[in-house]
């Protein structure tokens, strides 16, 4: 379910990516989080701000399965 927070803090959501682009496994990883932090860039952009863990799934889905 994607949820829509207008009062999200972006920067936060923005360290998660952050955070596990430093600690992943391989150049893929990194660039898939970037990818999905990109997403959560364009909602905002967009003017529907969702939070990271909308996307990190995504991630864990294809990456840490």
């Amino acid at each position: 379910m994607i949820s829509v927070q207008p009062t999200m803090n972006v920067a936060a959501q923005c360290r998660k990516f952050d955070a596990r682009m430093q600690t992943a496994p391989s150049v893929d990883a990194a660039a898939y989080l970037a990818y999905c932090k990109g997403l959560l860039l364009a909602s905002v952009a967009m003017g529907a701000p969702q939070p990271a863990s909308n996307f990190i799934p995504m991630y864990e889905e294809e990456y840490e399965s």
